[in-house]
């Protein structure tokens, strides 16, 4: 009876050991995983980063090319006013 006492213990045991080394390979692919998604996140943050500064860039070159617009228009009435 002791002998199948220690069969049991040992193959327990290594039920044991292949439930924990089985938690412990997911827990590493699951791990690259994150790992894996944090890289596509701050490639995507840069991307968006860098297309807020380009709508910006663009935004300041519009708005001087309106202004400049603007400008011209108010010199083009002043001038069609004084001819009157």
């Amino acid at each position: 009876m002791d002998r199948s006492n220690g069969d049991f213990e040992r193959r327990a045991q290594s039920v044991v050991q292949l439930i924990i080394s089985a938690m412990l390979v997911w827990i590493g692919f699951t791990v690259v995983d994150m790992g894996k998604s944090v890289v596509r996140l701050e490639e995507r943050s840069a991307q968006t980063t860098q297309a807020i500064t380009d709508l910006k860039v663009t935004a300041a070159a519009l708005s001087a090319s309106n202004a400049a617009t603007a400008a011209a228009v108010a010199a083009a009435a002043n001038v069609n006013a004084a001819r009157k």
